[in-house]
């Protein structure tokens, strides 16, 4: 009984141990399965994290690719705006070395190159409208800038200036204006002219009996006769030509036509061509015989184109380039400046 009672505890103490173990157990394995389910999170965490990395770098790579094309771009519109700078510069140089150049110009070789077109253009005023006068006095002009410039270098320039101007006044003075006008004047004219009656011409005037018979004291029958037949009939060569009278048609064109040859003239006049000038005059004249009356107006017409027709026209123009050869040469050899 007392072996029975002894060996009870023994039981029991093996039994909670046995129970103290399978707890040992369990925790551990609750232990073991919660620590393998840890580790597989945090697996899978790993391998999630190490896929956004990866992506991550894939999209800097990028963006650095693109970056790098955008700084390579920029470097490229650098590199042309840095050249259109420097060209742009060295325009700036070009234009302040022209400015330089043209701001050292003196006036003195602003005065010669205006005495060069002066004298340029005396040439071309005589040359072309045949004006002398003028022409000299633009020749003067030249002159007196050089006078202001004191320089002995250009007496020989002033000296061909010289001769130019005696050649200048040497030429005849006509008043190629004056008479213009006075052809133009007589253009308006040609309207008022009577048209002459041609054929049997103007009968003479019909006396009355006073005065006949007055006139008729001591004069035969024959006489008396013959002065009354002379009245009403008259006789004319048959070699001389009867031409009838113009229609007024006729007489428009014919009007028209003498209006064209005074044009002519003036239009000679100008161009000094001596021929055609009198030629034409000489038609107006020739015209006014034959077709129209001799009255104030036409005797007048006649009149001013005798005082013109003879007048000479066509001067003798000298050659004033002499001065103007003088002056180039001395603006080249003096200035190196090609005018």
């Amino acid at each position: 009984m007392s072996e029975q009672t002894e060996s009870l505890p023994q039981v029991k103490e093996k039994a909670s141990n046995r129970g103290l173990t399978l707890f040992v157990c369990l925790l551990m394995a609750v232990i073991g399965g919660a620590g393998g389910y840890l580790y597989l999170q945090q697996l899978k965490m790993g391998i999630n994290i190490s896929e956004r990395l990866e992506k991550q770098r894939e999209d800097l790579t990028s963006l650095n690719e693109a970056s790098a094309k955008k700084v390579a771009v920029l470097n490229s519109r650098l590199t042309e705006q840095g050249k259109e700078l420097a060209r742009a510069k060295e325009n700036v140089v070009r234009l302040q070395q022209n400015l330089a150049t043209i701001s050292g110009a003196s006036q003195k070789d602003w005065a010669l190159a205006e005495v060069e077109y002066l004298l340029r253009l005396a040439n071309q005023r005589l040359l072309i409208d045949k004006d002398p006068s003028s022409a000299a006095g633009i020749v003067n002009s030249a002159d007196k800038l050089l006078f202001g410039l004191d320089d002995p270098a250009l007496n020989y320039v002033r000296e061909a200036i010289a001769k130019d101007i005696a050649a200048l006044n040497s030429v005849g003075r006509l008043d190629s204006t004056g008479m213009y006008l006075r052809l133009v004047a007589l253009g308006f004219e040609v309207e008022k002219l009577e048209q002459l009656e041609k054929g049997m011409g103007e009968l003479p005037p019909v006396l009355n009996e006073t005065e006949s018979s007055d006139e008729n004291k001591g004069e035969t029958f024959s006489d008396k006769l013959i002065a009354i037949i002379e009245r009403y009939i008259r006789v004319y060569d048959r070699k001389q030509v009867v031409e009838p009278m113009l229609p007024p048609e006729q007489e428009f064109y014919l009007k028209q036509n003498l209006r064209l040859m005074l044009e002519q003239a003036q239009l000679a006049l100008l161009r000094g061509e001596q021929s055609l000038y009198r030629s034409s005059l000489q038609k107006v004249l020739v015209w006014l015989d034959l077709n129209y009356k001799n009255n104030d107006i036409s005797d007048a017409i006649k009149l001013a184109i005798n005082d013109v027709i003879d007048m000479k026209i066509q001067l003798e123009i000298p050659d004033i380039s002499g001065s103007l050869n003088a002056i180039r040469t001395y603006i080249v050899n003096q200035h190196g400046i090609n005018p």
